[in-house]
């Protein structure tokens, strides 16, 4: 018993930084969970948002081919939905193929498309 109690003697300087750092160590820890888990609903969002904006007209019943080319573009930026961004690209690319042959400005989207697969599948 007194050789442990000279330990703690010893060593209480140590021992107070180490009891000290534990909680702060501890509450960083949480913090940076935290930060990863708001970051994740965050790309969660903006990932549904973005697929919303690729396939669903506006208002007034229209798709934007500039806006789409821009959503499917930055479909590159979100690396964690990669293998569901290439099937649904995939997808997409099939279906609207059809237009591109009979409406030429399309023709640009088609080749973002095949751009952000070739980028996503590398």
């Amino acid at each position: 018993m007194n050789t442990i109690l000279e330990w703690l003697n010893e060593n209480a300087s140590a021992l107070g930084v180490v009891l000290i750092a534990c909680p702060l160590a501890w509450t960083m820890i949480q913090w940076f969970l935290i930060k990863r888990s708001e970051e994740r609903d965050r790309q969660f969002k903006v990932y549904h948002m973005l697929v919303k904006e690729l396939v669903q007209p506006d208002e007034e019943g229209s798709i934007y081919l500039d806006r789409q080319i821009a959503v499917v573009f930055e479909l590159e930026r979100l690396k964690e939905y990669r293998k569901l961004s290439v099937r649904i690209l995939k997808g997409l690319r099939d279906r609207w193929s059809k237009l591109a042959s009979v409406n030429t400005p399309f023709q640009r989207l088609i080749d973002q498309i095949d751009e952000t697969i070739a980028e996503l599948e590398k």
